[in-house]
């Protein structure tokens, strides 16, 4: 009964540290100090909090000595994909991952979404098909899946008979070095109404809640 009791015990202590050599498998050791540590912990606790555009500085700065470790290529490449500008440099990142190895965080979800985003929808299919599969994966992301399979297949369809059109850059005082995104024009064309995200938005710069020391941040 007390050895009974002992292997369990054991068996409990084996699991985690097994899950973390998969999170954390690589040529390197990571994290190779205090430093490292504190930092990859802060960059978590950004990451969970979805402020993607500080936890990638955070990530990107551990990479450099650690390019080939999964869990650093999978964050990268998450918060690539929930910024405006990263979704193209998303698929570089995830696209390194074995996930053959690293098979945890649905990662086979957000390589198809990448894929997806892409324009690569073929092949996004055939990954959201495979994640649907996985008894691990998230049931939220799997009913999404087959929302984004049905997008895919619809892109695939308009494919074949594409539309010419030119997006140009208006300048001013529309665009400027900041963002200006989704317009909306009335019905007699004589106004516009988008969303603007730069240094003259009410409220200036917010920093987030979760790391009030921060310095950067976003306008609203």
């Amino acid at each position: 009964m007390k050895f009974s009791r002992l292997f369990s015990i054991l068996l409990l202590l084996i699991i985690p540290f097994s899950l973390n050599a998969q999170l954390f498998k690589g040529k390197s050791k990571f994290p190779k100090n205090a430093e490292e540590a504190a930092k990859f912990e802060k960059a978590e606790g950004l990451f969970e909090a979805k402020v993607y555009n500080e936890a990638i500085v955070l990530y990107k700065e551990m990479e450099k000595d650690n390019t080939d470790l999964p869990i650093l290529l999978f964050r990268i490449g998450v918060c690539l994909l929930n910024t405006p500008d990263g979704i193209e440099k998303s698929l570089d990142y995830l696209s390194k991952i074995d996930m053959g190895v690293y098979d945890s965080e649905n990662v086979e979800y957000y390589f198809a979404r990448s894929l997806h985003l892409n324009s690569k929808y073929e092949e996004a299919i055939i990954y959201f098909e495979q994640f649907k599969k996985n008894k691990n994966g998230d049931k939220k992301l799997k009913e999404l899946s087959n929302t984004y399979i049905q997008n895919c297949k619809n892109g695939m369809e308009l494919g074949k008979t594409p539309l010419q059109y030119l997006i140009k850059n208006v300048g001013a005082p529309i665009n400027t070095i900041n963002s200006e995104y989704a317009p909306i024009i009335t019905s007699d064309e004589s106004q516009i109404f988008y969303t603007y995200r730069g240094t003259k938005s009410l409220g200036g710069l917010h920093e987030p809640v979760t790391n009030p020391n921060a310095t950067l941040g976003e306008h609203y």
